[in-house]
């Protein structure tokens, strides 16, 4: 339920989500206390969980299910708090994506790097034996 109610506010929209909000957690151990494992939903995790969305959850229905699921704050105060939060994450999502976007095209660039060069210094180590790139080719085709 405090997964639906952080996307419903457009806080997250996976749980990625959620653990890029808590630093040092994987997707994977968050996954696993969302869905209720008494062995990743400790009360440590459920603290750090409620403070990585500013204390918006009540700590007594994060733990045990007792009462309210949010902490009952003034509309004012609690509003300009959650958008200020909602913006950060997602501009760390987008900054993420981007990152990740980057690696791709990181990689591409190493990999044409590796052809351009076995490339070259196969044409090269040929060259010395009197055989242009040319030629090497068309003894490909054949």
């Amino acid at each position: 339920m405090a997964f639906d109610h952080l996307k419903s506010l457009g806080l997250v929209s996976k749980i990625k989500d959620v653990a890029l909000a808590m630093p040092g957690k994987r997707p994977e151990t968050v996954s696993r206390a969302m869905s209720g494992n008494p062995d990743y939903a400790t009360d440590q995790f459920m603290i750090e969980f409620d403070r990585a969305f500013s204390g918006i959850f009540n700590l007594s229905w994060l733990l045990r299910g007792e009462g309210e699921m949010l902490v009952q704050r003034a509309p004012s105060a609690a509003m300009p708090q959650s958008d200020v939060v909602a913006q950060l994450i997602r501009m760390c999502n987008d900054l993420h994506a981007d990152v990740r976007e980057l690696k791709q095209e990181l990689a591409a660039t190493k990999a044409e790097v590796e052809k351009l060069k076995r490339a070259h210094y196969g044409y090269a180590s040929v060259a010395a034996d009197g055989m242009s790139g040319i030629e090497v080719e068309l003894e490909k085709v054949k």
